[in-house]
């Protein structure tokens, strides 16, 4: 489990080893990555074996749910080379996660969205009684 959790911190150095940057500076992107080859050794990578011996960040964060996210993102916003090390057993099992935590895979936010999606549906319903014409389409 712990292989995984360095693997996985190792992949997002790895697509973006330095912070990004604000105000018009410089800012890693999955296409520089590619184009950099950064990309390619990350599939190339066998497991802890192929990790560096060192690390050098100014800020390493353990979670990467909501508030772990924020606090990367500020950090480097400020400059600072940032580790983000996240790892979850995803629920149901068989899906896949990405960073995010259950909050913003399974939990707050998409109750959130099915909630609002209920309101307005409901909202629709209701119109009806005020002399509103809504057409049922199907998708």
């Amino acid at each position: 489990m712990l292989s995984r959790l360095v693997l996985n911190s190792w992949a997002q150095a790895i697509i973006r080893p330095r912070p990004p940057k604000v105000l018009g500076l410089q800012v890693t992107t999955f296409s520089e990555a590619y184009q950099e080859g950064r990309l390619q050794k990350l599939l190339k990578m066998n497991g802890p074996e192929d990790l560096p011996k060192s690390y050098d960040y100014d800020l390493i964060i353990i979670g990467g749910g909501s508030g772990g996210l924020a606090a990367a993102k500020e950090a480097a916003q400020y400059g600072k080379k940032v580790m983000v090390l996240d790892f979850v057993t995803p629920t149901p099992l068989g899906t896949r996660w990405g960073l995010g935590g259950t909050c913003v895979n399974v939990g707050c936010i998409p109750k959130k969205l099915m909630h609002q999606a209920a309101l307005l549906g409901q909202a629709l319903q209701d119109s009806r009684n005020y002399g509103w014409k809504v057409e049922e389409t199907g998708m």
